[in-house]
């Protein structure tokens, strides 16, 4: 949501990076917005791994351990309500 606490977004998600077994240490985890919206902002995190089979697991830890982050701290998540 572009309610939310991007410096907090942005630390969880550097956070998350740095603890997962795939992320190779060298170089600290980079953190943009790319989009913002009226209802939306769109963020991209970056981080490097040693192999590319490393590189998938680290982007799935990413994505699920940022996403269970972020619900526990009580982020908002825009919701699509479509309806026939």
């Amino acid at each position: 949501s572009p309610d939310s606490d991007l410096e907090k977004v942005e630390e969880i998600s550097k956070l998350v990076a740095k603890e997962s077994e795939y992320f190779n240490k060298i170089e600290e985890p980079s953190f943009w917005v790319m989009e913002l919206q009226k209802d939306t902002t769109k963020c991209w995190l970056a981080a490097w791994a040693n192999s590319p089979s490393d590189a998938w697991e680290l982007r799935n830890d990413l994505r699920t351990n940022l996403l269970k982050r972020l619900q526990k701290e009580g982020f908002q998540f825009h919701r699509f309500n479509i309806q026939n």
